[in-house]
């Protein structure tokens, strides 16, 4: 595991189990542009031709199928979309050997070694950048795959960068010593998206009228360990 004080960059392809979908159709020979990957009956991930026709991730079937007609419904394979993204993980292994896989779809790996190698952050996210196009232009899913690069200090800011990175498909990169000033008008919403916080401490936040990162920071370590925990 990657400490947080450490420079991350992390690799996001929002969407992989659908785009993981969407390529295993294709080599049916069976080719759909708005697929939806359904998992417990709900969205869980979705192209952009399905996106751009108003399905959302979270949409039940019947409103997903309400909002786009010819949308095409493929259950969730886990096993599929390590598998699809396997060809992403051996690209940008190439370059930089020890990363880390937290999902299929997301890459995340320390930039001190890779930057000095390349020249910079913003070139090692260019680099990234560039190596995983190649790959989903071989795989027939550039034009369906958004994903983006983002280098920050610690995990939580990187992949806020990436995500940013991924909505104009290019990458993002935040200066040293300046994640923490990126990160405090952010909602807490952001900690249960990328930080793997339950939904329900977020939702415990709000409702103590803690809306912002900022808000976290400015309450006593003794009194979140009071009502968290030590881990919280």
């Amino acid at each position: 595991m990657l400490a947080e004080t450490t420079r991350v960059a992390v690799l996001e392809c929002n969407d992989w189990p659908a785009v993981a979908a969407q390529h295993e159709l294709r080599s049916r020979g069976k080719e759909y542009g708005a697929v939806a990957v359904l998992h417990a009956q709900r969205v869980v991930a979705r192209t952009s031709e399905a996106a751009r026709n108003g399905v959302l991730v979270g949409m039940r079937r019947r409103e997903a199928q309400a909002a786009c007609p010819q949308l095409h419904i493929a259950p969730s394979n886990p096993e599929r979309d390590r598998l699809m993204f396997e060809p992403v993980v051996q690209s940008v292994a190439q370059l930089v050997p020890l990363v880390e896989v937290s999902t299929p779809g997301i890459i995340v790996l320390a930039t001190r070694g890779p930057s000095r190698y390349v020249g910079g952050d913003t070139a090692l996210a260019q680099r990234l950048h560039a190596m995983v196009e190649r790959v989903l232009v071989g795989m027939g899913n550039a034009s369906v795959a958004s994903f983006g690069v983002g280098v920050a200090d610690g995990r939580l800011a990187a992949h806020v960068a990436a995500r940013h990175a991924a909505t104009i498909g290019g990458w993002h990169v935040v200066d040293v010593g300046a994640s923490q000033q990126c990160l405090s008008q952010l909602p807490v919403a952001v900690l249960a998206d990328f930080a793997e916080i339950d939904r329900s401490v977020v939702s415990l936040l709000q409702r103590l009228g803690i809306a912002h990162l900022a808000d976290i920071a400015a309450v006593q370590l003794s009194v979140l360990t009071g009502r968290f925990g030590p881990v919280g």
